[in-house]
């Protein structure tokens, strides 16, 4: 029923089911050595911005930040929504207001062994006030601070992802794909469902009305 839904809501829209407007930017994606076991170092990258149901303009939604880093051995693909920040909060995606005025979370974590960590991106340095898509081109957050948590552990500063100029194309990014060796989406059966969604989205947007 979950492929069933996201293949007709993408067909209808001729675009992803969900997140279906975005604005690209060339990016780089910094981890310091406080980051392990998540891969640190400096990451040629690249950041989508996009609204989860595609409300028009500036209007009130649950957004997202998928991050696509290179690590020159293969590519790490990272999903983002805007959340809460508490340890049941985080599973939970929220609409905002403005691109830069709340955080976002990968909403599930990736299993390190028996570990379970969080990543989280929070704007600095701006103040825009806005969630439209469209806007992005002339007014769009420039960095995001990147923080992990574990299951117990308060959210800590590892990183930083700055977002540089625009691109024309919207790569489609699949985290469940694209990661490290060692780092899965948790649980196994949420990681499956994921795909499954993104597999019938995908389908659905080349289907023939």
């Amino acid at each position: 029923m979950v492929g069933a839904i996201f293949h007709t809501l993408a067909r209808v829209r001729r675009a992803p089911a969900v997140h279906p407007r975005a604005q690209s930017f060339d990016a780089t994606l910094v981890l310091d050595e406080q980051a392990h076991p998540f891969p640190t170092g400096t990451h040629r990258a690249l950041a989508k911005l996009s609204k989860g149901a595609g409300t028009p303009g500036s209007r009130a939604d649950v957004l997202g930040i998928a991050v696509r880093a290179d690590l020159g051995t293969g590519l790490w693909d990272i999903l983002f929504s805007t959340a809460g920040q508490g340890r049941l909060t985080r599973w939970l995606p929220r609409p905002a207001r403005s691109w830069d005025s709340t955080s976002y979370s990968t909403l599930s974590p990736y299993a390190v062994g028996d570990r379970r960590l969080w990543m989280r991106l929070t704007a600095t340095g701006s103040d825009l006030g806005h969630a439209s898509v469209e806007a992005l081109t002339r007014e769009a957050p420039k960095e995001f601070t990147v923080s992990v948590a574990g299951r117990r552990d308060g959210w800590k500063p590892v990183g930083v992802l700055r977002l540089r100029s625009p691109r024309p194309d919207h790569p489609v990014i699949d985290p469940v794909l694209n990661h490290p060796a060692g780092l899965d989406l948790a649980p196994a059966w949420l990681r499956e469902l994921r795909e499954l969604a993104y597999s019938s989205s995908r389908h659905g947007r080349k289907a023939e009305l």
